[in-house]
């Protein structure tokens, strides 16, 4: 069996079918963190899978986001809503999934991370987010338009350079920087392999 991290982000990517801007530290301060009771229902996304999203038992201003597949897989997410500057964005972090596995010893030399995303619009019967996508981060990069603290990690048998990816290594106050400085861009959200999700209220 995959190990869970693993197996977390391969359903992400499948899930998505994109690339997202990811952080070793979190993208909000406990000042920043914000809560709306009206995210907490069942929905459904724009591919029909189902969404859980419950306040976290432990952490009272946690949302706890569960995606469900087939009535088999549950992964979860532990969420934060954060505002800046009269914005709200989700902070992310893969949690746990159903499956069982076989190398705990793998596991332990994982790290999840965060990932920060957009709340675009949240109403009684619709909410959408929409994720920094990280196609445009590596452009920034690649064209020496952005400073900020970051590994570039190459995969195991890398073919060319799209096989790397970035993993942002700036703390919390560098980070927020970013966000509020790319927040409005449009570019920073659209791409060919944009990352959205729009949820619809279960019936």
């Amino acid at each position: 069996m995959r190990p869970k991290f693993i197996f977390v982000i391969a359903l992400m990517a499948v899930l998505f079918q994109g690339c997202i801007v990811k952080s070793l530290h979190p993208f909000y301060k406990p000042e920043n963190v914000v809560f709306r009771k009206g995210l907490l229902d069942n929905w459904t996304d724009q591919d029909g899978n189902k969404w859980s999203i419950r306040r976290h038992k432990l952490l009272p201003n946690a949302y706890e986001m569960h995606w469900l597949q087939n009535g088999d897989k549950d992964v979860v997410f532990l969420a934060y809503l954060f505002d800046l500057e009269g914005e709200l964005y989700f902070d992310f972090m893969p949690l746990t999934d159903n499956q069982d596995s076989n190398l705990p010893i793998f596991e332990l030399h994982l790290m999840p991370t965060h990932s920060v995303a957009k709340l675009v619009k949240l109403n009684n019967e619709e909410v959408q987010i929409k994720w920094f996508n990280e196609e445009w981060l590596k452009k920034l990069f690649e064209q020496n338009r952005i400073r900020i603290a970051h590994e570039a990690i190459m995969d195991e048998n890398p073919k060319d350079e799209d096989d790397k990816w970035y993993v942002l290594t700036a703390p919390t106050e560098e980070l927020q920087k970013f966000i509020l400085k790319y927040g409005h861009d449009a570019t920073a959200f659209s791409n060919d392999n944009s990352v959205w999700l729009t949820l619809k209220k279960s019936v």
